[in-house]
């Protein structure tokens, strides 16, 4: 996911269905509000925890394991 570089300011991101498996490049999203990253292959979703701006959080149709360990509220679908 190179092509998230530079993209500091990106608020709202839908990566819905495309076989994603590392989403560690998103950890530099700070201002991430809104996250579609349903239908993937995500195990690790850890990569998010510091995302405190994050609000809306869809992992649905992922194998993912484990939650975030910050306890953190977020509206997930």
């Amino acid at each position: 996911m190179s092509f998230i570089e530079g993209f500091d300011n990106l608020q709202k991101l839908n990566l819905y269905e495309n076989q994603i498996t590392d989403i560690y490049p998103l950890k530099t999203l700070l201002n991430l509000t809104s996250l579609n990253l349903s239908n993937n292959e995500i195990l690790d979703i850890s990569p998010l925890e510091d995302l405190s701006n994050l609000s809306d959080l869809n992992i649905s149709f992922n194998p993912h394991r484990g939650l975030f360990s910050n306890k953190k509220s977020y509206k997930t679908y």
